[in-house]
């Protein structure tokens, strides 16, 4: 190869290099998605990788015992709401979880809270709720974060 073609081809080598590895960061639902995935399959290492950094959330004793709690029937998203202030909400349709107490209710919300740390979302929070909960919980949401996007 001569040398002009040379050049070029490493251009584009590079250039193809460059664009690959761009991926676009994920978006609150899509974490928090692939989170309980993870989750639900097993996967602490990928759980805990969409964690806040120290957070209980991305520990393997906890991941294991949400993947007790939760089975294996897919977990979907109702409803996922970002604030401007680097703060998400996720919250799950009616889930049926496998309760260790007989006294607590089994079916509820999953309520999932997100920040955003250095431009990646991460899973800061996950509690079971139940409906008049997740509500209040919106409301403060909204309250504390303003102007609030609904992501689909």
């Amino acid at each position: 190869m001569n040398r002009p073609n040379r050049t070029a081809f490493c251009l584009v080598v590079i250039a193809a290099a460059a664009a690959y590895g761009e991926e676009k960061p994920l978006n609150p639902r899509q974490v928090t998605e692939k989170y309980l995935s993870a989750v639900q399959a097993g996967k602490a290492d990928d759980a805990a990788a969409l964690a806040a950094p120290g957070s209980t959330e991305g520990s393997k004793k906890r991941i294991g015992e949400y993947k007790e709690l939760f089975g294996s029937d897919p977990i979907k998203l109702s409803r996922v709401l970002a604030g401007k202030k680097d703060q998400a909400l996720a919250i799950s349709e009616a889930v049926r979880i496998k309760s260790a107490k007989a006294n607590e209710p089994d079916t509820g919300y999953l309520l999932i809270k997100l920040s955003k740390i250095q431009d990646q979302w991460r899973v800061k929070d996950v509690d079971f709720k139940s409906a008049e909960a997740v509500k209040k919980a919106i409301d403060a949401f909204k309250d504390k974060n303003g102007d609030v996007e609904e992501l689909p």
